[in-house]
């Protein structure tokens, strides 16, 4: 996932990579990885945890990208309701 990410911003001209922290979470590796992308320069911030043979994956993006007015589902809500509901289950 890293090497993916680290590709496109050398590839991509509308996606940027402005650090990646090394971290951990969950007490498992983890990166912290700051980004700004497309052509109103958006912000975004994606944590990417090393959770034995699986990557975890949490973004968040500034501004609305995929509100839906006509059925009220925004971004904000949703990306609220993920972390109020997000949990590992026990295998």
């Amino acid at each position: 996932m890293l090497a993916e990410l680290k590709e496109r911003d050398e590839t991509d001209e509308e996606f940027t990579i402005q650090s990646i922290d090394e971290s951990e979470m969950f007490g498992y590796p983890s990166y912290l990885v700051e980004y700004r992308f497309g052509n109103t320069n958006r912000y975004g911030t994606a944590a990417i945890a090393e959770i034995g043979d699986r990557l975890v994956l949490k973004d968040f993006n500034a501004g609305p990208w995929c509100d839906v007015r006509e059925i009220d589902f925004f971004e904000q809500e949703a990306m609220i309701r993920f972390g109020e509901t997000f949990h590992f289950l026990d295998e």
